[in-house]
């Protein structure tokens, strides 16, 4: 692992440190927005329900930490004042504290199942997803420099003293942004779903069906793993490991194969909640695409079961979760009845 490898993994168990007393909440879209609003609304269960997370937050029993999809969809918001005051909201709420980005969630889960059954030394996948919203949504695609500490170093303490309100209004300011328009195809989804509706006999055979399709988008990401395993281990640059076809395959047969025989449960969420949620949209007959929103919610949940505490979510997607368990196998408290979320937060 290079020093600067090593310097971002040493702040993220840095940013761990500073929020493991604290029970995690994930809140999606809906909620963030509602407690924007709160004050306006006229509701209140609204306030009440701001104003019991306001002290929570501020006695270090609770942190709201936003993830990459959160920060999106934020971005949905045209109206400039609304924005801004979301942005100020979540900065508040979640002390700068970010999951990191999904790829990177992927990654590390790969990483870390290989290592643990190779008997390599490993922090607890836990300890090591926190980061700060800047390194997330910035550090990466900033241009590419030398391989100098000194310099790296100084960005990344640039961009964690940066809020998500500072970013915005750079960006705002700069005349170069754009919201985020990201929706489902609605038609196209419900035709895919009537065209295929008979290729699959059981639940489990969905599934596996739609985990193998999302498999195969990242199959590069998780061959990228694999450079970086060789690199840690063997010291061989992740540049200089190629991999054949078939070996840029193997790691996605694996996580695929390991699920098809039930060798594993919760080890590999990133890449078994999304499928999972879709194939239960796909096999309730009589359920239909309608508001174009399905992928985010999947991702949110993705982010939200393994590494949460808590997720407070809208109702259809909260008793999908709940049906199929997953609030369970992860441990994860799902509530999507302000009234319940309230009681759960003053709980605390």
């Amino acid at each position: 692992m290079s020093q600067i490898a090593k310097y971002i993994k040493a702040g993220r168990l840095f940013t761990f440190e500073s929020i493991k007393s604290c029970k995690k909440i994930y809140l999606d879209i809906n909620f963030w927005i509602r407690l924007r609003d709160a004050s306006n609304s006229g509701s209140d269960t609204d306030q009440a329900l701001l104003n019991t997370i306001e002290e929570a937050v501020e006695k270090n029993k609770c942190i709201l930490p936003i993830s990459e999809v959160t920060f999106r969809e934020i971005l949905k918001q045209k109206e400039m004042s609304s924005l801004k005051r979301s942005c100020s909201l979540i900065d508040r709420l979640s002390k700068g504290v970010c999951l990191i980005n999904d790829d990177e969630l992927r990654q590390l889960e790969y990483i870390h199942f290989i290592r643990i059954k190779t008997a390599k030394e490993v922090h607890p996948l836990d300890e090591l997803v926190w980061s700060k919203l800047p390194l997330v949504v910035m550090y990466p695609k900033l241009p590419s420099v030398p391989n100098d500490y000194d310099l790296h170093t100084e960005m990344i303490k640039q961009l964690s003293d940066l809020s998500f309100l500072d970013m915005v209004s750079s960006i705002i300011n700069s005349g170069k942004f754009e919201a985020f328009s990201y929706k489902d195809d609605v038609e196209l989804f419900n035709k895919n779903k009537e065209k295929h509706k008979n290729e699959n006999k059981s639940f489990e055979q969905m599934f596996l069906s739609e985990l193998g399709g999302f498999i195969d988008l990242f199959q590069e990401s998780l061959a990228e793993a694999n450079r970086q395993s060789f690199h840690w281990d063997y010291g061989i640059g992740s540049e200089d490991v190629q991999f054949s076809d078939i070996e840029l395959k193997l790691p996605g047969n694996m996580i695929y194969n390991l699920f098809k025989l039930k060798k594993v449960t919760n080890e590999f969420p990133s890449f078994s909640i999304f499928p999972e949620l879709n194939a239960a949209v796909i096999w309730n007959k009589n359920r239909k695409y309608r508001d174009g929103n399905d992928t985010m919610d999947f991702f949110h949940a993705a982010a939200a079961l393994p590494y949460f505490d808590y997720f407070f979510t809208e109702r259809e997607l909260a008793t999908i979760i709940k049906q199929r368990k997953l609030d369970v196998t992860f441990k994860c408290t799902v509530e999507s009845d302000v009234r319940n979320v309230l009681e759960a937060i003053k709980l605390l």
